[in-house]
């Protein structure tokens, strides 16, 4: 039986149809791999395909030996965690601009974040949600130190305003006044999504 080492190799002498040896072998433990990540079934085959795309680019750029079950899982874990991401900067994008406007006194209309229903998102919004991420990156990096820190304590660790108040040794009402002021200049900043 043919070994991938071998296979590889056919693959960099020009062999293109060995490739698809390789995802027969890889194809469902792959699916199933990104499905824990993602639960969810068609997301989890675009990943998949996407990431035999990125092992047979790898493949040909690449001159060193691969280890394709390891270089598989790490890909794909890397991908999952983008396309979540991606998935949460689409949603936020959207509901930044549907949200009423709202003060810090509000806490209810305080977040778009906290009104989110995730609804997916398909391949054609990939490259926007790549843009619109790397966008909101520097958005988020250009906050205050103390408004950042709120911002990914909220969003990305999933605390709540009465835990994050604790953490910082600061009122509930200073916390949502802060985030306030992080939502709405992210608003600001991302005006020129909102308008293509």
């Amino acid at each position: 039986m043919i070994e991938d080492k071998q296979r590889i190799q056919l693959i960099r002498e020009g062999h293109a149809e060995v490739f698809a040896d390789l995802v027969a072998k890889y194809q469902k433990k792959a699916h199933f791999l990104a499905f824990r990540y993602l639960n969810h079934w068609d997301e989890s085959d675009d990943i998949t395909q996407t990431a035999f795309i990125k092992l047979y680019q790898y493949i040909m750029k690449s001159k060193e030996e691969i280890a394709v079950s390891p270089w598989m899982n790490k890909v794909i874990l890397h991908l999952c965690l983008d396309h979540k991401k991606s998935k949460k900067w689409r949603l936020f994008f959207k509901n930044a601009f549907t949200a009423k406007e709202s003060t810090p006194e509000h806490g209810d209309n305080l977040d778009p974040f906290d009104k989110i229903a995730d609804s997916g998102s398909s391949p054609e919004g990939a490259y926007f949600n790549k843009e619109l991420g790397a966008r909101i990156d520097v958005l988020v990096d250009e906050l205050p130190d103390q408004q950042r820190a709120i911002f990914y304590m909220k969003h990305f660790e999933g605390l709540k305003i009465k835990d994050i108040a604790q953490a910082l040794k600061i009122s509930e009402g200073q916390i949502k006044s802060q985030l306030f002021r992080a939502v709405h200049k992210l608003r600001k900043g991302l005006g020129a999504f909102h308008e293509t």
